[in-house]
């Protein structure tokens, strides 16, 4: 189960926060996409239909709210 947020809003994280990238498909599970830093993500156009979650430089992942804390 991916805990995260919803692509469209990736403005709670700063630029530099590294996130896995899901895509969600026509039965709305995730299917992993890449893992990437906010920055490289926000320019796409389709980003509702991405699931974000936060993970630390090591990869291991880290709550919203921990993310949120890391963006103040």
């Amino acid at each position: 189960m991916v805990k995260g947020i919803y692509g469209d809003e990736y403005k709670q994280f700063k630029g530099d926060q590294w996130v896995n990238v899901y895509r969600r498909d026509c039965m709305d599970r995730a299917i992993y996409y890449a893992t990437m830093q906010i920055d490289d993500l926000k320019c796409r156009e389709d980003l509702e239909d991405f699931l974000l979650e936060p993970v630390t430089e090591m990869g291991d992942v880290m709550s919203v709210e921990e993310a949120k804390q890391c963006s103040r």
